[in-house]
């Protein structure tokens, strides 16, 4: 019989520092295994996992409730560490409700989601494991409002012992593009310019124009700042 688990938990604001991700169509090399890539880096070094967890083989179900920052860009949502003390079939489940309880930018939830291995091959198979529902539904969280859930679920069976990293990533939407302090017809032209433009990454200079973040300007791009068309930004 399976062990089935439930953890609550609340999680304050974990920065996520770059990521070097182009949207080139080639999203496995995107979340390349943990024996290749050091995922402590790109968390803030004091930071420990918001949840760290014995995991044993069977369902286990994890809540958590994500407070979105105010002002930052990027953002690691939430970030789950399961010890496999056991080798057998595992379900991971996430229930993640997303909150954004500021009054400055509403708030983008992306659909890229990540579980990383140590060792690589710990699960049949050792590879990299995307979500079992890929892709969870992205959506908007607007200001000074509780919404959005999303579920996220892994299944996999381990051969050996070791750890599972999980974690997301989500944006504040800054619609400010020329930092002018308002939103108005010059944001929304800008995108409009750049439409269907590929972005290099995070450091190209035209990701100001990218709202969701997905390294392409695309009309959900001009959707989004055109929702606080008018608007001057708090302070």
């Amino acid at each position: 019989m399976g062990v089935k688990k439930s953890i609550g938990i609340l999680i304050l604001m974990l920065s996520f520092a770059v990521l070097p991700l182009t949207y080139a169509g080639d999203w496995d090399l995107q979340s390349p295994n943990v024996s290749q890539w050091d995922v402590w880096k790109y968390i803030d070094p004091g930071t420990k996992a918001a949840v760290e967890q014995d995991i044993y083989p069977g369902t286990t179900q994890i809540s958590i409730l994500i407070d979105c920052p105010r002002d930052q860009k990027d953002f690691l949502g939430y970030y789950f560490l399961g010890h496999v003390k056991q080798t057998g079939n595992y379900e991971l489940i996430f229930y993640l409700t997303w909150r954004n309880q500021y009054n400055k930018w509403n708030h983008w939830v992306g659909w890229v989601h990540f579980m990383l291995t140590d060792p690589y091959d710990l699960p049949k198979g050792g590879d990299v494991l995307t979500p079992d529902n890929w892709h969870p539904v992205a959506f908007a969280v607007p200001r000074q409002t509780s919404a959005g859930v999303q579920t996220v679920s892994y299944t996999f069976q381990a051969v050996k012992l070791g750890d599972v990293y999980c974690f997301g990533q989500s944006h504040c939407v800054k619609t400010d593009v020329n930092g002018d302090g308002k939103v108005n017809i010059l944001d929304v032209a800008q995108i409009a310019k750049n439409y269907g433009r590929e972005l290099t990454g995070k450091t190209d200079p035209l990701y100001v124009c990218d709202m969701d973040c997905d390294f392409w300007i695309t009309r959900r791009d001009i959707n989004l700042v055109c929702t606080d068309f008018g608007m001057t930004i708090p302070p």
